[in-house]
């Protein structure tokens, strides 16, 4: 729902190079009303009508949050469970969490903010989550006072000085005596979004921690340095740490050679704790080797692709048949095609054989573009995005100089084209699958990108295989480069239900 709307509706066209930017992303009300952005599971988030808030930008582009462990917190988080969000913000967990509880369960969401806390408890409120309780402190290993910097941005604030940021004073508190304060139940979850004060965090946690055995996941935003710092505070409490792999949404042990500068966060677990995970499908407490691809176990992979067709599989099968055990481009498609249609292990196994062939796959246009493909998926879906940027590169200069489209199939780059069948325009559609990889992995969202994503979206818009996804992701860009004015309605953005469709204009 949104606020009453003004009586007056603004322009909506083009702007002049020089015009002021209007980054409401809805014209038709003032910046300082409050829109409520759907998330899936029907969950209403509180935001400004202004696109320079990044949880504004990114749900109304992603109408999701941008982080993979948000969905693995769905596919784990549940009826009766308990949890603590700390650095709340505008509470895309904590809400995401209450409604998973349900009532018989609880979460408690620390935010000392004030802007972002309002809209929090303004967003529990519209959701209906009584369960979800506030705390209005930050925490460290004392209670007291502290200075809460946010340098303009409330999902960056933080206890540790910076220079130049403005600033509120908060309170503080630990959550050992939150933890006692509430009776000291069992915890199953703990995020932990504290923005470089994570150690005096943990400082303040260390009965929880010992007791209550959560799993918990901690911001480290890529840096190395936080890892090194936390990993031994973990160790010292029996705890050891995992990272998620976005494709198949499992856990696996965090190598520290393996996490790359966009992990935003890892996971915490104690061995019982990571037993049940194991368990229920959702970690794996070791990284296994693949088994040889057999060109049947690939072949029923492929299969499972609904952007080919049956005949697509006949080159593939002669190519496999003939000079698997010898071929590096044959054997690496094998093995990711084979990853469709595997267990969680073997296809985490698949995955990380084809990363680690990067070097030694190519050959022809057909292979090259098939095996880069392939590549680009494997090593985005294992979490390792920088060589899955580097084949998507590679693989935009060969597209660009094909004359017409490969006849060996792949795995595509992006999950969108896996239904997504080519048809007679099969060149269109190895490019635009390319820059939608591109596009939707360079950053975890064009809030952080330069312009030149929207010339390159421009280009494709009209294009059959755009998606919506890409159509808000150019539009958001057109507003922030103040070349257009709120949402338009458009074919793109018909392709698929969208959650805000009172946005558009």
């Amino acid at each position: 729902m949104h606020r009453a709307r003004e009586s007056s509706v603004a322009s909506f066209a083009i702007r002049n190079p020089g015009d002021a930017v209007d980054t409401r992303l809805d014209p038709r009300l003032p910046w300082a009303a409050t829109l409520e952005l759907r998330l899936p599971g029907d969950i209403a988030v509180s935001v400004h009508n202004d696109l320079t808030s990044i949880t504004a930008y990114v749900l109304a582009e992603q109408e999701d949050w941008f982080e993979p462990e948000l969905a693995f917190v769905r596919s784990w988080f549940g009826p009766g469970m308990r949890a603590f969000d700390v650095g709340a913000n505008h509470g895309i967990y904590a809400l995401t969490l209450a409604k998973l509880a349900g009532s018989s369960g609880s979460v408690v969401a620390f935010e000392p903010g004030s802007e972002p806390r309002e809209l929090l408890e303004r967003a529990i409120e519209r959701n209906g989550l009584g369960w979800c309780e506030v705390v209005r402190s930050a925490v460290a290993d004392r209670p007291g006072e502290g200075r809460l910097y946010s340098n303009g941005a409330s999902e960056g604030a933080t206890l540790a000085p910076q220079a130049g940021g403005s600033g509120e004073t908060v309170r503080v508190t630990t959550l050992d005596s939150v933890w006692a304060a509430c009776g000291e139940p069992p915890l199953d979850f703990l995020k932990l979004d504290v923005e470089g004060f994570e150690l005096p965090a943990l400082a303040g946690a260390r009965r929880l921690l010992a007791a209550a055995d959560p799993l918990v996941m901690f911001e480290i935003s890529g840096e190395r340095a936080r890892v090194d710092a936390l990993a031994p505070v973990f160790s010292g409490l029996g705890y050891a740490l995992y990272r998620l792999l976005p494709g198949p949404g499992v856990l696996v042990p965090a190598l520290a050679d393996e996490i790359s500068t966009f992990q935003v966060n890892l996971f915490a677990a104690k061995p019982e704790r990571a037993a049940t995970l194991a368990a229920a499908g959702l970690l794996l407490p070791a990284l296994g080797q693949p088994v040889a691809a057999e060109p049947a176990m690939a072949l029923e992979g492929l299969r499972r692709l609904a952007c080919w067709d049956g005949t697509d599989a006949e080159p593939l099968r002669r190519r496999l048949d003939e000079a698997a055990c010898c071929d590096p481009a044959a054997l690496a498609i094998a093995h990711a095609l084979r990853s469709r249609n595997a267990s969680p292990a073997l296809g985490v196994a698949d995955c990380r054989l084809v990363v680690a062939m990067a070097e030694s796959i190519g050959g022809d246009a057909a292979s090259g573009v098939a095996c880069l493909a392939s590549l680009a998926r494997c090593a985005a879906e294992v979490g390792a995005r920088q060589q899955a940027l580097g084949a998507l590169g590679d693989l935009q200069k060969l597209a660009g100089t094909l004359a017409a489209p490969t006849v060996l199939p792949f795995l595509p780059a992006t999950p969108g084209f896996d239904e997504l069948a080519p048809g007679g325009d099969g060149l269109e559609w190895l490019r635009l699958m390319t820059v939608d990889a591109l596009v939707t992995l360079h950053c975890h969202s064009t809030r952080f990108t330069r312009g030149e994503a929207l010339g390159l979206l421009e280009h494709w818009r009209h294009s059959r295989f755009f998606g919506a996804h890409l159509e808000r992701r150019r539009q958001l860009l057109a507003i922030r480069f103040g070349r257009q004015s709120g949402l338009l309605r458009t074919d793109a953005l018909g392709r698929a239900p969208t959650l805000n469709p009172e946005l558009y204009l």
